[in-house]
């Protein structure tokens, strides 16, 4: 038992090691109940928690299932309040066509998002705005990592998503398949309103401080703008992805 735990408290903190597990960890009641049976190797859980919740084993009958002390399961995990329960969880394996999934589609490209708690909200907002999918490069916040996984607050487990080497080339990709890619920039030329995202639509949206890149704007459709009204320079990314995605959302159903 004490190996297992050491190993998933490696899992919570080295980002290699649980990439070369193949493996993430999600915990509380919520996110690990929410997770594919199929998909769950290990469950830890309190004492407590496994007398006042029912139906663990059947939940998950592939899994193993850990029952220790509160203090142990504090030991592993990410949270300073643990919920009593966590689990480890296999990752994802999609690719490109799994991503582009609906040929009229919203999709959200994310350039150098760093802020895990962004990235994640990201990913519960596209969700909930009914968003086909979302593509991220590797210099973004990494998917699997504790904070990102509880951010999305179960988006993860349900909305595909590819990390890709090139997001210039993914932006070539998507625009090969008539997807019209448009940039949320500062300097954006048309109001956010007043595009058309009625087709398919991809949204590009970029580093907390430093914006969009340039070179990957360049590759964009359209460049968009949300006015800025106040003295507020900007949006958090997290909360202009969020408009975007909800505007295109009134437009399909208008």
């Amino acid at each position: 038992m004490n190996r297992l735990l050491t190993e998933i408290a490696k899992y919570q903190k080295q980002p290699a090691y649980r990439r070369e597990a193949g493996v993430f960890v999600t915990e509380g009641p919520k996110m690990v109940w929410e997770a594919p049976p199929d998909k769950v190797r290990t469950v830890v859980v309190t004492d407590r928690f496994r007398r006042e919740k029912e139906g663990i084993e059947e939940r998950f009958p592939a899994a193993r299932i850990l029952t220790v002390s509160e203090e142990e399961l504090g030991r592993i995990s990410d949270t300073k309040t643990p919920q009593g329960v966590l689990a480890v969880v296999e990752r994802y394996s999609y690719g490109f066509d799994d991503v582009f999934c609906e040929k009229n589609g919203v999709y959200v490209l994310l350039d150098s998002v760093q802020d895990p708690g962004n990235v994640g909200t990201i990913f519960r907002s596209a969700e909930a705005a009914g968003a086909a999918g979302i593509f991220l490069n590797r210099s973004s916040a990494e998917v699997y990592g504790p904070k990102v996984v509880r951010s999305t607050m179960g988006a993860i487990f349900r909305l595909p998503f590819l990390i890709a080497d090139s997001l210039e080339e993914t932006v070539e990709e998507l625009k090969k398949r008539s997807v019209k890619v448009f940039a949320a920039h500062l300097q954006g030329s048309v109001p956010y309103d007043e595009a058309d995202y009625s087709g398919p639509t991809a949204f590009l949206v970029g580093n907390e401080s430093k914006g969009l890149g340039e070179e990957i704007t360049r590759r964009s459709d359209e460049r968009v703008r949300i006015p800025m009204l106040g003295k507020t320079e900007s949006l958090n990314v997290a909360m202009a992805t969020t408009i975007l995605l909800y505007e295109a959302l009134r437009q399909r159903k208008v």
